[in-house]
């Protein structure tokens, strides 16, 4: 079931590997990674020119500007590393579902039911802090705090500058489906080589022991392509991880902050830290499998 809801959220997200094909829905999709792509270039612009200019003598407005920034530009290092990856991505998903649906007795690791816990603790509260922040004391009628070198009266561009920063603002939770899909990467890995583990102590003949042997050298392979997939993300994550606490710490050292700013800020950071434990879990599971 988890599975399945990553696999329909990478396909809505945009990040959903696609073959070249001329058929109406791979069109659709790769019209659906431009889409996101340009939609978070065309707010990330001003939203800058705001940071630089426009939010000098507000502290808390210039941290929230910030966040904003490292927000897209995580999505978009998303997009793009997956793009590029697009191949080994199809490859480990295969593999994913393949050993999902396998009917071998399964096997669980220790911290199976901790990752299940910390991910939908993480989903919950990125909803809250959505939530908080898009209903902030401070809001103006569009959505972020991008300020625009133009008049946006008119009503017309008004709905389009809502919607622009809207989608945007959506598409961040894209980087809660990418963390769920490197803990299930790591964790099939994991598995895949425990299930060897236990093949090889039951083993009689020499020709189960060359299968298994064959079957080591493909999980090895696995590990191998799971960890250049990860580990560019993992760097991403660490970089953008230091980002989002330097803006909520801007906030913090602001005298002016409100009580529900500073409630926000409290649910970012656990929901930063979160995602730090879950991303060096994964990275664990994965130095632990590839020894």
């Amino acid at each position: 079931m988890g599975f399945r809801v990553l696999c329909v959220s990478m396909k809505i997200f945009g990040i959903w590997p696609i073959p070249n094909s001329p058929r109406a829905h791979c069109i659709f999709y790769r019209f659906l990674w431009w889409f996101y792509l340009l939609n978070h270039l065309i707010l990330i612009l001003p939203t800058f020119h705001t940071f630089l200019n426009n939010n000098t003598g507000n502290v808390t407005l210039a941290s929230i500007t910030w966040l904003e920034m490292t927000g897209m530009m995580e999505c978009m290092v998303i997009l793009i590393n997956f793009k590029i990856q697009e191949k080994r991505l199809k490859e480990l998903l295969r593999v994913t579902k393949n050993q999902l649906n396998s009917t071998e007795a399964s096997i669980s690791l220790e911290n199976a039911n901790l990752y299940v816990i910390i991910v939908s603790t993480i989903a919950i509260l990125y909803i809250i802090v959505m939530y908080m922040y898009g209903n902030r004391p401070d809001r103006s009628t569009i959505l972020t705090t991008t300020r625009y070198p133009f008049s946006i009266e008119s009503t017309a561009l008004k709905v389009l500058i809502f919607c622009n920063q809207f989608i945007a603002m959506s598409h961040t939770a894209v980087v809660m489906v990418t963390d769920g899909i490197f803990v299930l990467f790591s964790y099939v890995c994991a598995v895949r080589l425990k299930l060897l583990e236990k093949k090889l102590k039951t083993a009689k003949i020499n020709k189960e022991l060359k299968q298994y042997i064959c079957e080591h050298q493909n999980i090895l392979f696995l590990i191998e392509e799971t960890n250049v997939l990860v580990g560019i993300m993992i760097v991403k994550s660490i970089i953008c991880f230091m980002s989002y606490s330097i803006g909520v710490g801007l906030q913090i050292i602001d005298p002016k902050v409100s009580n529900f700013e500073v409630m926000n800020n409290f649910l970012t950071i656990v929901l930063i830290y979160l995602r730090l434990f879950i991303s060096a879990e994964s990275a664990e599971t994965m130095a632990t499998v590839d020894t």
